[in-house]
């Protein structure tokens, strides 16, 4: 595991997950007991929150504008999420970040104890 990505599992207070739909009905206020937000600006702590991007790369350039507006330092891609002009941006901007995988939704309990170890 680098270490940006035992950084992000281990060194942030937070945690959010970004998504997007074209079917507004799935947008719901809370997802599986916890809270959500309609947009990065609204998270309570975006200094202290590492965020991971499930979108098409379209939407991730859009999030990852309003993640560096928010102060947002740790973001990880998952596979699907990035095209060059993302990844230039991210680079561009900063942030530490992750991509081409792995999927830290399937795999987060392994790669937590991975880092763990390190």
């Amino acid at each position: 595991m680098n270490a940006i990505a035992k950084d992000f599992l281990v060194n942030n207070a937070h945690f959010a997950v970004v998504g997007a739909s074209t079917n507004r009905s799935k947008v719901e206020p809370t997802v599986e007991g916890l809270q959500s937000v309609t947009s990065v600006s609204e998270l309570t702590d975006p200094k202290n929150t590492a965020l991971s991007i499930i979108t098409p790369p379209s939407v991730t350039l859009k999030t990852l504008q309003d993640a560096h507006a928010a102060g947002i330092t740790y973001v990880w891609l998952q596979p699907g999420t990035d095209n060059e002009e993302v990844i230039s941006y991210a680079k561009e901007t900063g942030f530490k970040f992750v991509a081409g995988g792995p999927c830290i939704l399937v795999m987060g309990d392994s790669l937590l104890q991975q880092g763990s170890r390190l």
